[in-house]
């Protein structure tokens, strides 16, 4: 990690450089689109809290965004094979059934 730690957020082996738009996996980068990069942040900003697929939306796409709200699920499916978080027993990206996602920290 670089001098400039204020700009990581760091969750066990999962290290996010905010302003680089970085991530990391057990020191490996890990290659993520905008779209994957800022739902993850948008998670990091948050740690603990659980965020509906609304929130998260409104928090990467904005809040006049119109569309099907599912497709943060297809983000979040291609953000957790990125990261090798095992949807069964996922290190990072949890959901929280009926409520939303969060970022286990």
């Amino acid at each position: 990690m670089s001098s400039h730690a204020s700009t990581w957020r760091v969750f066990g082996s999962l290290a996010v450089d905010v302003d680089a738009r970085e991530v990391q996996v057990d020191g490996e980068l890990v290659a993520l689109t905008k779209l994957e990069f800022d739902v993850l942040l948008a998670l990091c900003a948050t740690p603990r809290v659980v965020l509906s697929r609304e929130e998260l939306i409104s928090r990467v796409w904005g809040p006049d965004w119109f569309g099907d709200e599912h497709v943060i699920d297809v983000h979040l499916s291609n953000l957790r094979r990125k990261l090798g978080d095992d949807p069964k027993q996922p290190r990072f990206v949890r959901t929280v059934r009926g409520v939303g996602f969060k970022l286990a920290a």
